[in-house]
This record gives C-alpha cells, sequence and structure tokens, in this order.
C-alpha cells in the first residue's frame, strides 16, 4: 500500500520552533520505517522544506493513504490539507496523529464514515504495533 506521511507548514501568524529551526520530522521517520518493515511503499513530505503544493504530490504518488502529524497550532493547516487531498481522490483515507490529538481542544472530530473506514484498514492491514 502507498503511505504519505506529511508534517504541516504551520500558519505563517503561529509562533513555534520552525521560526527558529527546522528538526527532521522523526516521528515521521519512526513510523515511516515501521510501514517499510511491513511491506508498504512509504514518502515523507516535509511541507516546511517542500515547494510544491500538497495536492500536486498526491497526484504525483497517489497514495492510499495520507498521515498527518499535527500540533495544536496546525489544526486548521491539516484540515486545509485533508481537503486538498480528498479533492485529488476522495478515497484517499487521512489520518492525523500528534500533540494534537492529547488534547480537547486539538480540533479533530472523526465522524462515523470516517471511523468505519479507519476499522476497515485496521481489518484489512491489522495492527502494526501487534504484527511487529
Amino acid at each position: 500500500m502507498r503511505v504519505m506521511l506529511v508534517r504541516p507548514k504551520p500558519h505563517k501568524n503561529s509562533l513555534g520552533l520552525s521560526d527558529l529551526m527546522t528538526c527532521e520530522p522523526i516521528e515521521l521517520e519512526y513510523v515511516a520505517t515501521l510501514c517499510k518493515n511491513l511491506g508498504h511503499e512509504v514518502i515523507v513530505e516535509d511541507m516546511i522544506l517542500e515547494k510544491a503544493p500538497l495536492d500536486v504530490l498526491v497526484r504525483e504518488f497517489q497514495p492510499r493513504i495520507v498521515m498527518f502529524t499535527a500540533y495544536i497550532t496546525h489544526v486548521n493547516v491539516v484540515r486545509g490539507y485533508s481537503d486538498l487531498v480528498k479533492g485529488v481522490d476522495r478515497n484517499i483515507i487521512t489520518a492525523v496523529g500528534g500533540r494534537s490529538q492529547r488534547s480537547p481542544a486539538g480540533g479533530f472530530r472523526i465522524s462515523q464514515h470516517r471511523l468505519r473506514h479507519w476499522h476497515q484498514w485496521h481489518a484489512e492491514y491489522g495492527d502494526p504495533v501487534k504484527r511487529h
């Protein structure tokens, strides 16, 4: 399966570590390694450094799932990215993880429709933690 992992570019009005220095997206590199070890084709897109728009990258790679890492300051940016992905192909599964998910202010709501897609993906591909 083709998996795209995305680190979002922070909104221009937010202040964060990336304003001082750019670190590698190590959390996505860990996930990429796990996915590759399970036989998936994976690409990591760092939108802080990437010049091409996300929808162009999605069209080129044609992933089955696009996963975002996000801090609370990324919530609206990731929502916009998800809309771009769905604009390319409504069947691409989008998922988000990271610090934004550990706070009630995270701002991501999971619809029953999206939850069904996650359960279908989980049933098809299994639990990577248990399989590893």
